[in-house]
């Protein structure tokens, strides 16, 4: 199997988990028994669940960045309010993920790097 198989495949046990139990919850033994992998094999991709967490937000905020990037400028907050509700309503692990309290501080740095959604040059996490 690809590496980037196995991070696909960890990715998606991670997605399929939160969706079931609270984040708090979660180990990597839990994980690799979703992803029919070995332990070691998870720390070959990540070196916590927090490095899987912020791997998956950042792919989460660039899937929202690309919405945003439809819109028509000039935009309001309101407009930006109404896709990031949008996209949640469509994408379960998203409003999961985001309204965590566990990670609040990884989302405050994703706003911060994003609260001028006109700006170019974007960063990620």
């Amino acid at each position: 199997m690809s590496k980037q198989n196995t991070k696909t495949k960890i990715q998606e046990a991670f997605k399929s988990i939160i969706c079931q139990q609270s984040t708090s919850k979660i180990n990597v033994k839990i994980i690799t028994e979703q992803a029919h992998i070995h332990r070691k094999t998870f720390y070959l991709h990540y070196t916590s669940i927090d490095d899987l967490y912020e791997d998956i937000l950042q792919q989460l905020a660039q899937e929202y960045a690309e919405k945003v990037d439809q819109l028509t400028p000039p935009f309001s907050y309101y407009d930006l309010t109404r896709i990031l509700f949008e996209y949640c309503d469509q994408n379960k692990v998203a409003e999961i993920l985001f309204t965590d309290p566990r990670y609040s501080s990884l989302l405050s740095v994703l706003n911060a790097q994003n609260r001028n959604p006109q700006s170019s040059d974007r960063q990620s996490l």
